[in-house]
């Protein structure tokens, strides 16, 4: 939470700024205002679902296809089972996590590494975000330099606790 604040901090408007606008939307009908959101909500779920599986299905293709293992070499210093990890977890968050009790890390190198990857959250949520946040033309490079801020700052903070309070 203090890696989001601070980031925020960093990006936030400055006088001046002209605040972002919502789409516009159209008048509708009350009628059938709830079963028109539920439809929308129902849409919206399933994207951020699809979105979920299609970035499991890269990975899965990735791993087969020995890209991940290959991409392993490229942090000599890490190990292999940490790489793999931040790797699927650039792609998609809670494989990435997931992954990451098993690297054989130190506790605070293991949940400062979960805290960035939360943080930015996968190319999956990128891709979610965007597609929400589409309409109010925030652009795509504004987004991912923010997310990997986040991260970085999120990262920092998270070792320097785990390693100031010895957990």
């Amino acid at each position: 939470i203090l890696g989001a604040l601070i980031n925020g901090f960093l990006y936030r408007g400055k006088k001046g700024d002209t605040p972002l606008q919502p789409p516009e939307t159209k008048n509708k009908s009350s009628d059938n205002i709830l079963s028109e959101s539920m439809a929308q909500a129902t849409l919206s779920m399933l994207a951020v679902g699809g979105y979920i599986c299609v970035f499991n299905v890269l990975i899965d293709a990735a791993v087969n296809l020995n890209i991940i293992s290959a991409m392993t070499t490229l942090v000599p210093f890490a190990p292999d089972a940490a790489t793999e990890a931040l790797l699927c977890g650039i792609i998609e968050m809670t494989r990435g996590c997931a992954l990451l009790k098993y690297a054989g890390l130190t506790k605070p190198m293991t949940y400062s590494l979960a805290g960035a990857i939360i943080s930015f959250g996968g190319l999956s949520v990128l891709f979610q975000t965007i597609t929400f946040l589409g309409k109010c033309k925030i652009k795509t490079g504004t987004v991912l330099l923010q997310k990997l801020t986040q991260s970085i700052i999120t990262f920092i903070l998270c070792f320097a606790l785990f390693s100031i309070f010895k957990i």
